[in-house]
């Protein structure tokens, strides 16, 4: 039987410390509390998925919206995913060269892996282990 409640968490600024860093043991140690008080951790956030896979490496959450909803993932299965159409996707990045826009970095992420740009490609991206 699935729980009754349920908690939503974010990662930045909420799970991480000032060093992008949280305490594993203890995450792994309170979600395992709050299964047996049947309590549902979800993280919630604005990360793709791959890189929320990279970060709970080692830990037991099975939930997660991810991308800012646009992925809702439970045990490894995809309840929802948004995807958006190659030529939406098209014009967004030529009206960002139009702006004249210089991001920091800029991805787009797919079911599997996370894309970036080739002058992006010596950023260093810790939690996308898989970007192309």
């Amino acid at each position: 039987m699935l729980p009754q409640k349920f908690i939503a968490i974010d990662i930045d600024g909420t799970l991480y410390d000032d060093h992008d860093h949280f305490d594993r043991q203890r995450f792994n140690r309170d979600y395992q509390e709050l299964l047996n008080k049947r309590i549902l951790l979800i993280v919630a956030t604005g990360n793709s998925y791959d890189a929320v896979q990279s970060i709970f490496q080692g830990c037991p959450v099975d939930t997660f919206v991810a991308e800012n909803g646009g992925r809702i993932v439970i045990n490894e299965q995809d309840v929802i995913s948004h995807v958006h159409p190659q030529p939406l996707l098209k014009d967004l990045i030529e009206f960002l060269v139009q702006q004249n826009y210089h991001p920091d970095l800029f991805s787009l992420s797919g079911a599997s892996n996370t894309f970036i740009g080739s002058k992006f490609k010596d950023v260093p991206v810790p939690f996308y282990p898989h970007h192309h």
